[in-house]
């Protein structure tokens, strides 16, 4: 295991302590910290107190000089259309905070405001040790399908120790749908564009990100040279394309250009769907959760439902070396994707490799409701060394549980698996490996060599955890599982269960 990867694994205990109920609290002001209100109400030239308050975010965002280290920005209640460039920072030992009065909602809309480029309603560029807690972000679309990219929040440069908490993102379009070329949007940009110094300390926490018409990009994105960060506790729900993604290798930055030493983790993702995308032809190609050439990201604790693909590990770039690696898929559930729930490898045989993947302690449940024969875990191209152990794959529609055709996939290992085509017979072509089809679990053992794997129903409950009596209860190998599973239950010590869930 990479020590990048380990130093992931011993941070992941004080992230979830983080993550309930994750709310900042206004303190009273005291010496050395400030507290500045913003009204609808209010005046630029008023000194920001509670009973004068200015009245622009972006005009606090600016008082260089006197909005500093441990201060906080209060607004209160109502609807701000304007675009909020950043200017302040924190410090290491002291962020400022802009957040919402306690009880109130504050809408940040782009309604009427000119989109020229790349921007976001809140836009941040190397200012450092900064939270934005609980901002609704809305009405912000893009005209020009070439020059224009709307997006809720944007990062780029060189900041360290951002928190973008409890935000409801919604109601971003990209140019295009009306006909025309399409363009892109997002709700969460961070572009890591430095070789030398990385976005570090990220975590984009607790949102709800929902409704946006994404064009050729994604809801959530952290991309290039990214190191460091956690995207945890997010819901996104009805996007039309990915909701979460990690890339690498898209020239976003000179050196270092991949997002690197992640954690994707407790997420509830929903309905994510391509098919009235037109950038995509009617192709259902979006998934939930992708790594696009991203290095040592955990993905953990998520949930993702109807999505066109479930969990997707690949690397779209043609550069020499380009590659997604050290990626580890833990105690997630996927169910009822339209094309499949897991797929790993670069898309065509010209494109970027993926190594040094573990899919351990998942649930994947009812795939390819469109039909199209891709299989529950599709493999690509340029694939090798892959560890699938203690999952439950089952299918209910017809088709193959796993397939690939790519004869250039390598090394791969399978333990402790439960397999399942509710309506094919046991003897069934249900695997297609190496472009070989594969009759019954006997041949797929022999083939693959899998250890204590087994086939047959998993006896699952309606919520995809085991049900009485499951056969999957005590019967995984001996895997780090984590100490938690999906539902934040403690992993047993000795025998645990298949799959992402523990009965207790």
């Amino acid at each position: 295991m990479p020590r990048s990867v380990r130093l992931l694994l011993a941070a992941l205990a004080a992230v979830a302590l983080l993550v309930p109920g994750l709310a900042v609290q206004v303190p009273p002001a005291h010496a050395g910290v400030q507290v500045f209100f913003v009204s609808t109400t209010g005046s630029d030239s008023n000194p920001g107190t509670s009973a004068q308050p200015w009245r622009s975010i972006n005009f606090a965002a600016q008082r260089t000089g006197v909005v500093g280290p441990g201060d906080f920005v209060v607004v209160r209640g109502g609807t701000y259309e304007e675009i909020v460039d950043v200017k302040v920072s924190g410090s290491a030992d002291a962020d400022i905070t802009f957040m919402e009065q306690p009880g109130q909602n504050v809408v940040i809309s782009g309604e009427g405001r000119d989109l020229i480029g790349q921007r976001g309603l809140i836009n941040i560029r190397n200012e450092s040790h900064l939270v934005f807690d609980g901002f609704e972000l809305t009405d912000f679309a893009g005209v020009h399908p070439v020059d224009d990219t709307p997006v809720g929040v944007r990062v780029e440069g060189t900041p360290s120790g951002l928190t973008l908490q409890n935000l409801d993102i919604h109601d971003i379009s990209a140019a295009g749908y009306g006909g025309g070329r399409v363009g892109n949007a997002h709700g969460i940009a961070v572009y890591g564009t430095s070789g030398g110094t990385p976005i570090s300390g990220l975590t984009i926490a607790n949102n709800h990100v929902h409704d946006l018409r994404l064009g050729t990009s994604e809801a959530i994105v952290v991309n290039g040279n990214v190191r460091g960060w956690t995207i945890v506790g997010n819901t996104v729900e009805r996007v039309d394309n990915i909701a979460i993604d990690a890339i690498g290798f898209e020239g976003t930055a000179g050196s270092n250009d991949q997002a690197r030493m992640g954690v994707i983790a407790n997420n509830v993702i929903d309905d994510v769907d391509t098919a009235d995308n037109p950038g995509y032809d009617n192709c259902a190609c979006a998934a939930g959760i992708y790594v696009d050439g991203g290095r040592d990201i955990i993905i953990q604790r998520n949930r993702v439902s109807r999505a066109d693909l479930g969990i997707e590990i690949g690397a779209e770039s043609r550069k020499r070396g380009a590659a997604a690696t050290g990626i580890l898929v833990r105690n997630n559930l996927v169910e009822d994707t339209e094309q499949g729930g897991l797929t790993m490898g670069g898309y065509a045989a010209d494109r970027g490799a993926v190594r040094d993947v573990r899919v351990v302690n998942n649930t994947f449940v009812e795939p390819d409701n469109l039909r199209k024969g891709y299989g529950l875990v599709y493999l690509n191209f340029n694939l090798s060394r892959v560890r699938m152990v203690n999952n439950v794959l089952a299918i209910s529609l017809g088709g193959k549980i796993l397939t690939g055709y790519a004869k250039d996939t390598g090394r791969m290992s399978f333990a402790g698996n439960r397999w399942f085509a509710a309506t094919r017979p046991a003897g069934a072509t249900l695997w297609t490996l190496r472009g070989k089809d594969i009759r019954g679990y006997k041949r797929w053992k022999a083939a693959t060599g899998e250890t204590k794997g087994s086939y047959g129903t998993p006896k699952l409950g309606a919520d995809r955890a085991p049900a009485a009596g499951s056969p999957l209860i005590n019967r995984g190998v001996p895997v780090d599982a984590g100490t938690t599973d999906l539902a934040g239950n403690p992993r047993k010590v000795g025998p645990i269960d298949i799959g992402a869930f523990e009965v207790q």
